[in-house]
């Protein structure tokens, strides 16, 4: 075989292969023809996902023959595809720029469009803060806060204690009475329902307000008569709901509330080093009885557990919970029962006794200057056996903090002292249990001991009802003095009141 020379072989070849493009082309329609050589090349193809990280492709076909493969592939033109605008109509055109679009969106990264609307709904900082460092950004942030809170409690300042000079001039007068603000409690002790918080100093001012004027209403209702304090909170029924407020926020104050105390012992909850127990916890569905229950706290805590509980207090809250009476009068409480002074009766006892209450609790609630009476009343509707827990507040006890005093008094109405907890260092719990003593009638002289001498030998002296019932009204004089007024600091408060509004109505947001 004879010498090829492949270079012109393969110049042969090449000038077939060109021949042949151009007889296709020539029998394609007019517009489908290709483009001339001098056209741009091809966009580079996009890098397929199957390639390692680095690599390339190359393209080992001609323009020419790149473009022929893209027309014949079904008709379909790809993105990158460039055409002369003078060989294109507008319909084309469109098409053209509809298809691309549907491309791009088919190929769109999601995390980078994520990450672009994440963008786009964040505030626009200022340079200077977006080029701060993470510790420098935290700092001015803070310091946007406060500048809003500012700006917030010193447009309410004002607003927030507007009715208090009016509640001075009625806290200056000397009269129990009168040391009362008349102001309405939205306006006086509460901000307004729309208005910004307020700052901590004027929270922690007000919150001083409040204490003022439980303590104001406390004096009231301990000095006056049951009577007097039922007929003063049926004309203005806020003073019960400031009385409430303000005695949530003295107890938060003590280590143990007295209300969780005796739901604990009548539900029979044992904690540790806790000897003292109730009869009626392990009575099933028990009958309690809440004299002076505020808002029902006790019978919220009771009920879900099958006990039966009624509460009673000096107003109707709109709950429903409680139920407004004078627990001081005699036949008070809408529950059957035999009152029988001091507990004692003249002649055969009924069998059984009409009463039907297994407890009746006090708790905090032996305020007005006729206490005794309310302790009759419930004596006459607790059962035989039935338990009287009290807990009342060491201070009115006396400087001593003894007990014997009144112990003593209340055992002269018909009750026996069971157990008395003295370990709380702000309130004193008793437990007493009803009982009846029956005598005979004696005839003779009616005068009874001097009001000086004891409550058991006042007791004792009694020979007939008549001289029970007359025994039992020296006993309700002598509880004032037994059960002091929780009134200390009465003067200091009432400076404290005055003194706190003119500060807070004049108080002028700080600088930052």
């Amino acid at each position: 075989m004879g010498d090829v020379d492949l270079s012109a072989l393969q110049q042969q070849l090449q000038q077939h292969r060109s021949s042949l493009a151009d007889e296709i082309l020539s029998r394609l329609p007019e517009k489908e023809r290709a483009k001339p050589t001098n056209a741009p090349t091809a966009a580079p193809v996009r890098r397929s996902a199957t390639l390692g990280v680095g690599a390339q492709t190359q393209s080992t076909l001609s323009a020419t023959d790149q473009k022929l493969r893209a027309q014949l592939s079904k008709g379909k033109k790809r993105p990158h595809e460039t055409v002369r605008k003078e060989e294109v109509s507008d319909e084309e055109d469109g098409k053209s720029a509809a298809v691309g679009q549907k491309s791009a969106r088919r190929h769109a990264d999601p995390f980078a469009a994520a990450e672009a609307k994440h963008k786009a709904a964040q505030p626009q900082l200022p340079p200077e803060v977006a080029a701060m460092s993470k510790a420098q950004r935290k700092k001015w942030n803070k310091k946007q806060r406060l500048e809003a809170q500012q700006a917030a409690g010193a447009s309410d300042a004002a607003a927030a204690v507007e009715a208090a000079p009016a509640a001075v001039a009625s806290s200056a007068e000397p009269t129990p009475e009168a040391s009362l603000p008349n102001a309405a409690p939205e306006t006086a002790s509460k901000p307004q329902p729309n208005s910004a918080p307020l700052t901590a100093l004027q929270s922690s001012m007000l919150n001083s307000l409040k204490g003022a004027r439980f303590r104001s209403i406390n004096e009231r209702l301990y000095t006056n008569a049951s009577q007097e304090a039922r007929r003063f909170m049926l004309a203005e029924p806020h003073l019960f709901d400031e009385y409430h407020d303000g005695f949530r926020q003295q107890v938060r104050k003590w280590p143990t509330n007295p209300v969780d105390r005796i739901a604990d012992m009548l539900l029979d909850v044992r904690r540790k080093k806790q000897a003292h127990e109730t009869r009626a916890s392990h009575l099933p569905g028990a009958l309690v009885i809440d004299v002076g229950a505020g808002e029902a706290g006790l019978a919220q805590k009771l009920a879900p557990s099958g006990m039966h509980v009624l509460s009673y207090d000096l107003l109707d809250t709109p709950d429903g919970w409680v139920r407004g009476v004078d627990a001081a009068q005699v036949h008070a409480l809408p529950l059957p029962g035999v009152a029988m002074p001091l507990g004692l009766a003249w002649g055969p006892v009924p069998d059984p006794m009409p009463a039907m209450a297994d407890v009746v609790v006090f708790c905090l609630s032996l305020m007005g200057t006729n206490w005794v009476e309310m302790l009759a009343e419930a004596w006459r509707v607790l059962r035989v056996d039935g338990e009287l827990i009290i807990a009342e507040v060491a201070s009115r006890l006396g400087s001593t903090g003894s007990t014997d005093a009144f112990v003593s008094l209340v055992g002269a109405l018909g009750f026996h002292l069971d157990w008395a907890d003295t370990r709380n260092t702000h309130f004193v719990l008793f437990k007493f249990t009803k009982r009846i003593e029956v005598r005979s009638p004696q005839a003779g002289d009616d005068a009874l001991p001097p009001a000086e001498a004891e409550p058991p030998a006042l007791r004792a002296s009694v020979h007939n009802a008549a001289q029970a019932h007359a025994a039992q009204q020296q006993l309700v004089t002598r509880g004032a003095s037994v059960l002091k007024p929780s009134v200390h600091g009465r003067h200091w408060h009432q400076f404290i009141f005055r003194n706190q509004v003119h500060f807070v109505a004049q108080l002028e947001p700080l600088p930052i």
